[in-house]
């Protein structure tokens, strides 16, 4: 039988009291923002006309919207665990998913910018005949199965598997702690999460080379096409930040189990690896913006 609610000890250290004081306010912070960067966007939407730009827009504003429900699901999961307040497991398991859908739309629309770079530049006439109002729904709609399939089938499998052992309404602290000490594990999530990462990393990567491929064999490099490569770069480094957390924290728990390095050392590692991964969702919109030559005098 699963452990009792007490003796669920916290051991992540993003769930110290410490560091809630600190994640709260700038979850807060940083959800406010988003959705200022959402109203903005949707702002310029409306004053282009053009499918395509409409287009850019919208992911620009899948960007934004979706770093504001990951940080709004994160405030949610902070405040529980501050607070000492417990929730079932069905709804730790949505507000899980909730946040995985939000990071893997974000992904999806870094990927999804990469690939419009790339066809612009590649297969411009092609482009051009790809932004009729039917496509665009298409597109829409894929954007959107591609940014909830895996976070979806992850929760399908949560749930069958406390249901199945009739811990579907039991009340735990909403961490991913207490999830492992009731036999949830997190290897296929974190499998399914890998494969379409790693895909996403193999498209965005492609597209630079491809563009870059293009400029050397037309033997004079245009400007649209070095500020394609440009742009698809700050995806990278985007990307660089957005998965920074995932090898501080396995390299810095397996120095933490060998006792290489203090717990305390541990905690801030992973703490600071936080707050730059938060730090580079704020800045990352506004550079997006201001790269842009109609979004700049909007701005």
């Amino acid at each position: 039988s699963p452990p009792p609610l007490g003796t669920m000890n916290e051991t992540d250290p993003l769930e110290s009291a410490s560091s809630a004081l600190i994640q709260i306010p700038l979850c807060a912070l940083a959800a406010l923002y988003s959705a200022l960067m959402v109203a903005f966007l949707g702002y310029a939407f409306a004053r282009k006309p053009r499918l395509r730009e409409q287009w850019r827009y919208v992911l620009f504003s899948v960007l934004s919207l979706s770093q504001g429900v990951y940080f709004v699901a994160r405030l949610v999961q902070v405040c529980l665990s501050f607070f000492q307040k417990a929730a079932t497991c069905l709804d730790c398991a949505a507000l899980f998913m909730i946040q995985r859908t939000a990071t893997m739309a974000e992904m999806t629309a870094l990927t999804a910018m990469s690939v419009d770079r790339y066809l612009a530049i590649c297969w411009p006439l092609r482009y051009g005949a790809i932004f009729t109002s039917l496509k665009i729904w298409h597109l829409m709609a894929g954007f959107c199965f591609c940014s909830a399939i895996t976070p979806s089938s992850i929760f399908i499998v949560r749930v069958c598997f406390l249901a199945k052992r009739g811990l579907l309404w039991r009340t735990i602290p909403c961490s991913k702690n207490a999830f492992n000490q009731l036999g949830v594990s997190g290897t296929v999530s974190v499998s399914l999460e890998s494969v379409q990462f790693g895909l996403y990393v193999l498209i965005i990567f492609a597209s630079y080379f491809l563009v870059l491929k293009e400029g050397v064999s037309s033997r004079s490099v245009s400007l649209e096409n070095a500020r394609a490569r440009r742009t698809i770069l700050l995806h990278m480094v985007h990307l660089g930040f957005y998965l920074l957390p995932v090898p501080t924290y396995l390299i810095a728990s397996s120095l933490h189990r060998n006792k290489v390095i203090s717990t305390a050392a541990f905690s801030n590692t992973i703490n600071v690896s936080f707050y730059s991964f938060t730090l580079a969702q704020i800045i990352c919109p506004v550079i997006y913006s201001l790269r842009s030559d109609q979004l700049r005098p909007i701005l």
